[in-house]
């Protein structure tokens, strides 16, 4: 935790050309885009568990290379893991980020990278006990590529590490759609 700061003045110090970059007019509205995250969750007192979720994503462009970036996911499908003799199921309850978007490319196609901040909240169930409850917030940072399927509809494949080093790991791969408006 005591990284943070110097990490945070780093990745100002590199946005800075980005922020610097000429902005036209035109294509700065918002982009809005849905997505499914297949993901990888472990913790130090379990197995590791692939719960997916549905993350649903708003997006400000500032120019043409930078972007503040919203993300809420929520799961969709739980996934079995052992603990103490016992199976219990670990599902998404909720993860909420905020990231810096650099992207680059051409015109029909995509590459950025995200490094923000995300705070997630999970939960196991097993038969007849309460569930136990995981709660972490955590650095994060995600690449992705992605191709233009029209003038304004982009389809991505993204990598993101939403938590790690902390009571929970949780990362995934997704693939989103996103519209500009």
């Amino acid at each position: 935790r005591l990284m943070r700061l110097p990490v945070l003045l780093a990745l100002a110090v590199l946005s800075f050309p980005a922020l610097a970059s000429d902005r036209d007019d035109k294509g700065f509205g918002l982009i809005f885009g849905p997505g499914i995250m297949f993901g990888s969750f472990s913790s130090p007192d379990s197995d590791s568990a692939a719960p997916n979720s549905v993350s649903l994503s708003l997006e400000k462009p500032v120019n043409k290379n930078f972007a503040w970036r919203a993300d809420y996911a929520f799961g969709i499908d739980g996934d079995d893991t052992e603990f103490e003799g016992l199976t219990y199921n670990v599902e998404v309850d909720r993860i909420f980020s905020g990231f810096m978007k650099l992207h680059f490319g051409s015109e029909w196609s995509q590459y950025y990278a995200l490094v923000g901040f995300s705070k997630g909240e999970f939960s196991a169930h097993a038969d007849f006990l309460p569930a136990y409850r995981y709660s972490d917030m955590s650095l994060s940072w995600g690449a992705g590529v992605g191709m233009k399927v029209d003038h304004k509809t982009l389809m991505s494949l993204e990598y993101i590490s939403y938590m790690a080093g902390g009571d929970v790991d949780f990362a995934g791969f997704g693939l989103r759609f996103t519209q500009e408006f």
